[in-house]
């Protein structure tokens, strides 16, 4: 499958031909759904199904219920998360609410689960516009999920996203209430 859709990628960036290029499309498409026949439940079979209709066709109702299957279906793995985000990060330019949900949990379970060298690649990985929207939600977004957070990891993973650690500025900072008390 990784092939395949490797091909078309390739053929997508070359002067391929649109019939080459449809071709591989329908190859892919035949292996996605070879693969989901045999393995309903394969998250990133439904994820990969939905890069590929994504880049050939855009952002259509069918790719929406294929990251809602993706979602539903796979592990919370960093990496899947790897793929995912990096994807869901372009689908949240659509403005779709089902697009930015996903994207949120996923991006909450990399802050609070994921090794911190997968934080880093991946926000590294996301180009600019895709760090402001994992600065946004980890700053603001997610206030249960920083809550839980040990605050040695919270501290580190400001320093990935190059923010300002809140503690440093306050004289008292409350964590959980996310409240400053008074400025150093």
């Amino acid at each position: 499958m990784t092939v395949k859709l490797a091909v078309l990628e390739h053929r997508l960036l070359t002067t391929a031909s649109t019939e080459t290029v449809n071709q591989s499309y329908i190859v892919v498409k035949q292996g996605i759904r070879h693969l989901l026949s045999c393995f309903p439940l394969n998250g990133n079979g439904w994820m990969r199904s939905a890069m590929s209709t994504m880049r050939m066709e855009g952002p259509t109702e069918s790719v929406m219920h294929e990251v809602e299957l993706s979602e539903l279906t796979s592990p919370r793995e960093g990496w899947l998360l790897g793929s995912r985000i990096p994807f869901l990060i372009s689908l949240s330019q659509t403005q779709d609410p089902r697009a930015i949900e996903a994207l949120n949990n996923d991006l909450d379970t990399l802050f609070r689960w994921m090794p911190e060298w997968q934080v880093r690649a991946i926000f590294e990985a996301v180009g600019d516009y895709g760090k402001s929207i994992m600065r946004a939600r980890f700053s603001a977004g997610n206030a249960d999920v920083i809550a839980a957070m040990d605050p040695d990891r919270l501290e580190l993973l400001y320093r990935i996203m190059g923010l300002k650690f809140p503690e440093k500025d306050c004289a008292r900072y409350f964590r959980r209430l996310k409240t400053c008390v008074g400025r150093r």
